[in-house]
């Protein structure tokens, strides 16, 4: 007799992006109200910057609704055709700044700002940073992106962290003890992304326990995240050493190199000047 239990199927939550689900903080209130403001903006251009989960995407959709924008991802600006069909248009790019260094997505990007500027419409950018720390190639790209209007998310407080958690539970249809979201916020990393995989772990466990979300849920999906996070830590500062050392050994060799040719160099003309 098979006594294995079968596992839980796995469940896409339906996430809800209206206006009404967007959650205001201090961290965020200007960029909401910054967006919702387009025809206050420079050149009619705006850049939301922000940390990645934190709510940039349910920003556009706002704005997207309202004003039946175009969305379209970073990688889609390479479409000429598409490009010259956004005249007059109010259009969304996300991630704009994986257009960086790359030739074509960035003239790309400088086509589409140019149609939108010059017919009229309205041009909304995400991004994880300032285009002052892209690594442009086009030195024009750059100068637009600079001279935009910029809006920033800030890192989250824990009135906003305790109401995104309850919403993320709410997007999977569960609900969630009050003392259950207190204990995470208190003891959680103070970021958008923790808030996400702390609840995608506790709902996996949740499933895999047959069990509500409890405290002793809370305590193991923390123990796990931190242990996800340190082993991260430790594969970034490990290929951070390689690459240092990588450095070191390709200046050492260049540097034997330059000393056996002045060595040969010398030894010849030694050999000349006692002939």
């Amino acid at each position: 007799m098979n006594d294995a239990q079968p596992l839980p199927m796995e469940f896409s939550p339906v996430v809800s992006r209206d206006d009404s689900d967007f959650i205001q903080s201090d961290c965020n209130r200007a960029a909401y109200q910054m967006v919702r403001e387009d025809r206050q903006w420079p050149d009619n251009r705006l850049i939301v910057i922000g940390p990645p989960q934190c709510g940039k995407s349910h920003l556009v959709r706002i704005w997207s609704k309202r004003v039946k924008a175009r969305i379209i991802g970073h990688a889609d600006i390479v479409d000429h055709e598409m490009i010259a069909a956004m005249r007059g248009r109010a259009v969304s790019v996300l991630r704009a700044d994986q257009c960086a260094g790359s030739q074509e997505l960035e003239t790309g990007l400088f086509h589409l700002c140019n149609e939108v500027a010059n017919t009229g419409g309205r041009l909304l950018l995400t991004a994880r940073r300032s285009p002052v720390f892209w690594p442009l190639l086009l030195a024009d790209l750059g100068s637009r992106l600079r001279g935009s209007q910029q809006v920033t998310v800030h890192p989250p407080d824990e009135q906003l962290l305790a109401a995104l958690i309850v919403k993320l539970f709410s997007d999977r249809q569960i609900s969630v003890p009050s003392r259950v979201v207190k204990y995470v916020v208190a003891r959680m990393e103070r970021t958008f992304e923790a808030a996400h995989a702390l609840v995608a772990e506790m709902d996996q466990r949740g499933l895999l326990e047959r069990k509500r979300i409890s405290l002793a849920t809370a305590a193991a999906a923390l123990r796990a995240y931190k242990i996800q996070q340190e082993s991260v830590r430790q594969e970034s500062l490990r290929q951070a050493l390689t690459g240092q050392m990588s450095s070191r050994q390709e200046t050492a060799g260049r540097e034997s190199t330059v000393e056996d040719v002045t060595t040969e160099e010398k030894t010849g003309h030694d050999h000349v000047s006692s002939a």
